[in-house]
Order: structure tokens, then sequence, then C-alpha cells
């Protein structure tokens, strides 16, 4: 009384302070929460949510009621999916499930704890709120991957992919989608049977090019999964990919640029005059000169059969093949192929006329 002596604060002033904060203490509600796996049998047990009655305080209530005649109730939204219980000889406030839960659907309950006098609604007053309860639904691996793919379902996507594309290229993006949570979402990316050509990294799922495709021509056949990481571990269906390699086509190089004019890289085309008498065997020129020995020469058009000129392939002489005849025909075009061993193909024409 020494302090509140020397305050000298009206009686009645310190019994309202002491009611308000009853009030106070009865409106601020205790919280509890608690957790059950999802998918377990209903009359399954609320792990962590064991509540004491003496937390409660049903008592001062329901002290105008003779007798203990007070019920505990459940409210609030989805509260049907539990039901409450009271164990008589330890005291303790539980939660049980009505139905099997699934978290993919509600991974989070909340509600209150409410506590009814004598009656409950409708024959009753409304129930006064003791606590707020929460539970959580835990995750089980329920779900198998699905992998995300252009086609339908079961079909077959046709990539097509250039041979010539660089090596550790990504030519395919692998995607899967998987509901649950935790370790039981995460998930690995890989190829079965494996492909030399290709190499699926497993936390992105890149599918990355690792051996070159040229000259591949048949199809490459790819079939990815995706496998979660629970207990135990699920894998999707596959989706199975065909690469089709491309040929690439590769504009026409530059034409080389010439130093110098040679005999082979005329201006115009060369003209040549074939005796009607001469014999066959006769030497009628020489495309090469002697720079150029280290060349090698063919003849291009008409074909040989039919030429009546043909071409040493080391020398380049032009000789006679058969005897001639003017009247069938007084006028030959031919092309001849002249490779250098240290340069480009060069190409050279030639008019021949038949002389009587």
């Amino acid at each position: 009384m020494g302090c509140l002596g020397r305050l000298r604060l009206p009686w009645w002033l310190l019994v309202c302070w002491a009611l308000a904060a009853s009030a106070a203490a009865r409106r601020r509600r205790p919280s509890f929460r608690g957790h059950v796996p999802e998918n377990w049998p209903a009359g399954t047990r609320v792990s962590g949510l064991s509540i004491p009655l003496t937390r409660l305080g049903p008592e001062p209530w329901c002290a105008k009621v003779q007798g203990r005649r007070w019920h505990l109730q459940l409210l609030g939204e989805d509260h049907a999916h539990f039901q409450v219980s009271l164990q008589a000889r330890s005291g303790q406030v539980w939660l049980r499930t009505r139905r099997p839960l699934d978290r993919e659907a509600r991974a989070l309950y909340a509600f209150r704890l409410g506590l009814c006098c004598k009656h409950c609604p409708p024959r009753g007053a409304p129930p006064a709120e003791l606590a707020t309860l929460t539970v959580l639904v835990l995750d089980a691996n329920d779900n198998a991957p699905r992998l995300a793919g252009p086609g339908p379902p079961g079909g077959v996507t046709r990539l097509r992919v250039e041979e010539t594309l660089a090596l550790r290229s990504q030519v395919w993006q692998v995607r899967a989608e998987d509901p649950d949570a935790g370790a039981n979402a995460e998930l690995r990316y890989f190829a079965r049977p494996g492909s030399p050509h290709f190499f699926v990294v497993p936390r992105s799922g890149r599918v990355l090019l690792v051996q070159s495709l040229l000259h591949v021509r048949a199809p490459i056949p790819l079939r990815l999964f995706a496998r979660d990481r629970g207990q135990p571990p699920l894998l999707s269906a596959p989706l199975d990919i065909e690469v089709l390699p491309q040929v690439t086509q590769l504009p026409p190089p530059p034409p080389p640029q010439r130093s110098r004019r040679t005999l082979l890289q005329p201006d115009s085309p060369l003209a040549l005059s074939l005796p009607e008498d001469a014999r066959p065997g006769t030497l009628l020129t020489t495309l090469a000169p002697a720079r150029f020995a280290s060349a090698w020469f063919e003849l291009v058009s008409p074909p040989a059969e039919e030429s009546p000129l043909r071409v040493d392939r080391e020398s380049g002489e032009v000789t006679l093949a058969r005897t001639l005849d003017r009247e069938a025909s007084a006028s030959w075009e031919f092309i001849f192929r002249v490779q250098e061993r240290k340069a480009h193909t060069m190409y050279t024409h030639m008019h021949a006329y038949t002389d009587a």
C-alpha cells in the first residue's frame, strides 16, 4: 500500500482497472499449431497440437451453469475436416481428422476453438472463442513429375538441327511440373538410353550437343525423363524426341583473286584450227607452260567418247583422237579443267574449227 497510498488513487478506479485487465486477458486467445501428413486415414491425430485444459479455463466462462455442462466446438472455414476430443484422464484437448487430407488441394487450415455453455447453437448462446488453431498438412510424394512437350502426350517431337551446329550448343530445354513440395518437387532430368551425341544437364534440363552431327543422316532418337527426389522417387512418363540432322547450305566461296594472267585464264576462249587431214595422235597444242608443270589436266566437255581431242593428264598436251570430217562437224567447243596442286581449280574454254 506504500506506493498506492502515495498515489492516493480512488478505490473504484483501481477496481475498474483490474476488471479491464481481466477482460483484456480473456480477449487474448492463445494460439496452438500442429501438423498431419496428407492422405492419412480418417481419425489420424494432429501431431504437435495437444492443448492442456488448464490453458483454456472453461470454468469462468460457464460459472453460472450448474454442473459441468459445457462443450468444445470448432469454428471457422473447413473446420468440418477435423473433430475435437477431450481426454478426461490427461486433461488434454486433441484434434483428429474426419477424412484424408490432400496438401495439393489445401496446405494450411486455420480455425478457432469455441466453448458452448450447456447448449451450442441453435439451442444455446453463441460459443465463446478460447483459442486459435493452425494445422499444417505435410506433403507426401504422391505426384509423379509431368514433362511438358509441344506435341500431344505420347507423341514424338521432331527437332531439326543443323549438322554444323557448334558443340555444347543447346538444342532443347526439358521442363516438368510437380505439384509436390520440398524434396518431392526437386527434379532431375536424364535420357534413357543415353546418346553419344547429346547430354542432358540433370538439374537444369538443358540438352547439349556433345558430338558432331556432320555426315549424320539417320534420325537420332532421344527419350527424356524427369525424376523427383522423394522417398520413394517417382518417374515421369517419357518424352520422345527425334533429332533430324539438317545439311547446311553454305554459300559458295568467293572467286580467287588472280595475281597474273596465264594461258589457262584467258579473257576470251582459245581458238584452235584442226586440219581435216591430220592423223590421230597429232600434237595440236599444249595447255601448260613450264611454270604449271605441277598441274594435272582433264577434259570436261564433251565426253571423252565423243570428243575428237584428248588431253594428257600430266603434260597438258592436246592431241587428235580420231580423224575429222568437216562435213559432219565443222566446229567444236571444249572445256578443260586444270588443277594446280597448290592452287585452285581453273577452267579454260577452247573453240576448234576444222580446216579443209
